[in-house]
């Protein structure tokens, strides 16, 4: 994040910029149940987490949430700069959980298909997940699963560009 609002603050303070600008960030604090959804199933219990020097961190292994926030935020904020960080684990995961999930799911296909595949590929994304939904405990976990589904590489290992 500090090289993107480093491009918008200026070291001479004569020379500053007056346009407003507001960086969007991920939290990249994954919930609990991202682990097993997204890295190794055997995660489901956490004693089988690696240990703390891994590169994830999860909800519950963040005590103070605001001082978390707060430094993200201070690496990037200044002159006309302003972070705003992600609610969730990432900013699409807050779309998707905030109910967005069918126009991610349309993004992201579109992006990633030509266009004569799109309607056939975005069908076989639903099917699946609704095939899932009735077993999952709750919108965190079905968020998490969603968001492992679209990534490119899953996809790729779940054959869903063929």
């Amino acid at each position: 994040m500090n090289r993107f609002s480093g491009i918008f603050q200026r070291k001479n303070e004569e020379m500053l910029l007056e346009i407003p600008v507001a960086c969007i960030t991920d939290r990249d604090v994954m919930p609990d149940c991202a682990p097993q959804l997204c890295i190794n199933d055997d995660y489901a219990d956490k004693t089988k987490w690696p240990d703390a020097k891994r590169k994830w961190k999860t909800e519950s292994e963040i005590i103070d949430k605001e001082k978390y926030i707060k430094t993200i935020c201070d690496k990037s904020d200044g002159q006309r700069v302003k972070t705003f960080v992600a609610n969730q684990w990432t900013f699409e995961y807050d779309l998707a959980y905030a109910g967005l999930s069918e126009e991610l799911i349309d993004a992201i296909v579109t992006v990633n298909y030509d266009e004569d595949k799109r309607v056939e590929k975005k069908q076989k994304i639903k099917n699946v997940l609704m095939s899932l939904l009735p077993r999952k405990k709750n919108a965190h976990t079905c968020t998490a699963f969603l968001l492992r589904k679209m990534s490119q590489n899953q996809m790729l290992l779940l054959n869903w560009r063929n």
